[in-house]
């Protein structure tokens, strides 16, 4: 993974670019946890191969997931890096298209960097904190009011 830094910390800006061979969703949670990153959106694109995408299902509480071994054109990768009680949380979605130009999309449960996945990371200035919502077994956003407003 190589990247390049702007700004001050609660507001830094990075242009990550993943090699080859990285896993995606790894390499996102570990570049959080490596430089001290509690709340940012991400925005992405690239190649990547042996996607594993995932469907949420309400009423079951489950995540239903496909993989994908071809190498498929990473369109989009959108979503946030935050903090749960472990460590970094990364919750992002991908859309991805296979030769046939078919497009597949859903949760990412992980992908391998097949050629470049670059990936824009805007740090929000507050924390994004997830907790385990016991309606879903989900780890979602805790939204609270900062106290004094």
């Amino acid at each position: 993974m190589r990247y390049m830094e702007e700004g001050a910390e609660g507001g830094r800006m990075f242009m990550v670019k993943l090699e080859t061979g990285e896993p995606v969703a790894a390499a996102l949670r570990d570049f959080a946890r490596e430089h001290g990153i509690r709340g940012a959106m991400l925005s992405g694109l690239g190649a990547v191969s042996d996607a594993e995408l995932a469907w949420f299902n309400r009423d079951k509480k489950k995540y239903y997931s496909s993989k994908f071994q071809d190498v498929m054109e990473l369109l989009s990768l959108t979503g946030n890096l935050g903090v749960k009680e472990d460590g970094p949380a990364l919750h992002a979605h991908a859309v991805c298209c296979g030769q046939n130009l078919q497009v597949v999309g859903g949760h990412l449960v992980e992908a391998v960097c097949a050629v470049t996945v670059e990936v824009f990371v805007a740090e929000t200035g507050f924390a994004i904190e997830r907790r385990q919502d016991p309606r879903f077994g989900l780890w979602l956003m805790n939204l609270r009011k900062p106290e004094g407003r």
